[in-house]
């Protein structure tokens, strides 16, 4: 900060500057080689008048309306007008795939969990089944057992749900509150988590859907047991 260089333009052109202010996008390639003048100094460094200018960037309070903004700015004066999305294209490019593998993850993680209930229902049903003829013996239907089993694994993946969000927040507090100084491609000094409430309604939705199919088939399998068979087994 504040010391004095000399700035030479490819023309030749060599004006004396003072360091104001230092940059940081979070982007290491970028804040690696751009660096901001005023435009009157731009144009001296290339020779041109001060007509010349090669792009103007509009900075937006609201940023979700740069593409309708871009396309009606092209439309009124008739110059090239993209949205930030668009100019750093190749960028988003990367996190996409970045936030498919992560989504494939996740559903991995509740798919993985849904087998996981699948088994605890199948071995609960194994060695229930002594109570679940009583209970046919004594006049419950096929209906009701489908339902006591189906009831209990949703139970399951309510506060099993409920717990996982829990604890999901309280670590995106904890880690986001360590400094990790990380460079490379993007460069940060904390990791930032999208907090947004439907993240959080959709996984604790798609794992109520995932325990509800999972515990389905263990409840239809109790449902079929034959209270005979069992009590004359015993």
């Amino acid at each position: 900060m504040n010391d004095n260089i000399s700035v030479v333009s490819p023309l030749g052109v060599s004006l004396d500057m003072k360091i104001v202010g230092i940059n940081h996008s979070g982007l290491t390639d970028v804040d690696k080689s751009r660096a901001y003048i005023n435009i009157r100094n731009a144009q001296k460094l290339l020779q041109v008048d001060g007509s010349y200018i090669t792009d103007i960037n509009i900075k937006l309070k609201d940023f979700s309306l740069s593409e309708e903004l871009a396309k009606f700015y092209n439309s009124k004066f008739g110059f090239r007008s993209v949205d930030w999305k668009e100019a750093n294209a190749s960028v988003f490019s990367v996190f996409k795939i970045q936030n498919m593998v992560t989504y494939l993850i996740i559903v991995s993680i509740l798919v993985v969990s849904g087998f996981g209930i699948f088994n605890i229902l199948m071995m609960i049903i194994y060695e229930k089944m002594p109570d679940i003829a009583i209970l046919k013996a004594i006049g419950y239907k096929d209906r009701d057992i489908k339902i006591i089993f189906l009831t209990e694994s949703l139970i399951i993946g309510t506060f099993g749900g409920l717990l996982g969000l829990l604890v999901g927040f309280l670590m995106q507090k904890i880690v986001g509150n360590i400094r990790m100084d990380i460079k490379g491609f993007v460069s940060m000094e904390y990791l930032h988590f999208n907090s947004t409430p439907g993240f959080y309604l959709f996984a604790f939705v798609f794992g109520l859907i995932t325990t509800a199919v999972a515990g389905y088939i263990p409840a239809r399998k109790a449902a079929k047991v034959d209270a005979i068979d069992i009590i004359r087994s015993k």
